[in-house]
């Protein structure tokens, strides 16, 4: 469980396979003068990666609405510019609330080498909450041959964001906090 800011005590999630990430999120904000982007009820994340196929993980649970059902938040998965998903509701898709739902999508990074993942509000009273995100290469190349000389070689992406959370370690790695901005060459959330 959690403790909200207003002192709320929530008690423990039943069937939630990691609390520490999904038990917090990060909500898309509806006040554009504080939202870094300037979008209202949008909360987007930038990746500076090779071209290349990459596995992305959105990791989904409303922790924070009591009574929160179906038909109350409705936003679109946006990917690159491109509406992959449109008017998801994470309560009907996970079955119910407080439930964590996790949507997996495969993308192409161009040339460009920005993977751009953006949840807009479609409708609804409540903006969109994402708790985790996990990037991982496809195919990323052959494993480095040893030489005598020492030359860079790829390494394989796995980067992991407990978004609105601090970092910790579970069965999958370490998990990062996603507390820092979007820098060209790097990632965080715009």
């Amino acid at each position: 469980g959690f403790v909200d800011p207003a002192g709320i005590v929530y008690p423990p999630y039943t069937g939630v396979p990691d609390e520490q990430l999904y038990g917090t999120g990060r909500y898309a904000n509806d006040n554009p003068a504080a939202y870094p982007s300037g979008v209202p009820d949008t909360l987007e994340y930038k990746f500076n990666l090779r071209p290349d196929t990459y596995h992305v993980t959105l990791k989904f649970m409303e922790p924070s609405v009591p009574g929160l059902g179906t038909n109350q938040m409705f936003f679109n998965i946006i990917v690159n510019g491109v509406v992959e998903y449109a008017n998801v509701d994470i309560v009907a898709e996970a079955g119910g609330a407080h439930i964590a739902w996790d949507k997996e999508l495969t993308v192409v990074v161009s040339n460009s080498g920005v993977l751009d993942i953006a949840l807009t509000k479609s409708s609804g009273n409540i903006n969109p909450i994402l708790s985790g995100i996990r990037v991982t290469e496809v195919n990323p190349g052959p494993s480095p041959t040893p030489t005598a000389i020492m030359t860079p070689t790829p390494y394989a992406v796995d980067i992991k964001l407990n978004v609105g959370g601090p970092p910790y370690i579970n069965r999958e790695g370490y998990w990062e906090s996603d507390n820092f901005p979007y820098l060209p060459g790097n990632y965080g959330f715009v």
